[in-house]
Parts: C-alpha cells; sequence; structure tokens
C-alpha cells in the first residue's frame, strides 16, 4: 500500500490518501472555514468530510459526510498528514493514479 498526506492549514483541509491494489481511497476533512477572497476559497460554515474510492479516472464514488466531527478528528488527521508529508516526500499519489499506463 502507498500512503500520502495533504494538510492545507490555511484552509482548513486535510486529505489521506492510500492506493490498496488498482483502488483509489480518499478521506477528506473540511473545517470551519471564514473564506480567502484573495484566492477565490469559499467560506464553509460547517465542517465537513467525504470518502472517495476511485477505481479508474471515470469510475469513482464520494460519499459526503455533512457531520464531521472537527474538534475530536482534525488534529488527528492533520498530524499523521504531517508524518506521513515527512516520512514520504512531495508525493501526489492522485496524479500518479489518474495517470497511470494500463496494466496489460
Amino acid at each position: 500500500m502507498t500512503f500520502e498526506g495533504n494538510a492545507f492549514g490555511r484552509y482548513r483541509i486535510v486529505d489521506l490518501r492510500f492506493i490498496n491494489g488498482d483502488v483509489l481511497y480518499s478521506v477528506t476533512l473540511m473545517g470551519v472555514f471564514n473564506g480567502d477572497p484573495s484566492v477565490d476559497a469559499v467560506a464553509r460554515p460547517k465542517p465537513t468530510g467525504e470518502v472517495e474510492v476511485a477505481y479508474s479516472s471515470h469510475r469513482h464514488l464520494t460519499l459526503p459526510c455533512g457531520r464531521a466531527n472537527e474538534k475530536k478528528y482534525f488534529p488527528t488527521f492533520e498530524d499523521l498528514a504531517i508524518v506521513l508529508r515527512r516520512a514520504r516526500g512531495d508525493t501526489d499519489i492522485a496524479y500518479d493514479f489518474y495517470n497511470r499506463k494500463p496494466q496489460r
């Protein structure tokens, strides 16, 4: 399995990704955010999250979570993302996944 963590503290977003076999999983937690007109970032009045499962660039499933517990989970998700980034460096497994060559 390949793991990756992305923490966008300025926007209160943490994305944890991993590949298992031929499937990419992404667990995203988005905290409350006031917005930032200088970069076109939209405000988020309540925390949300989602789980995305991608089988290929054309087949994926997204499961939204409208009742995310930001206080309970955000610090742990953010810490894990930072540890993964330090251990693995600057990676982009989503790009690698979507741009891979088909197996023959």
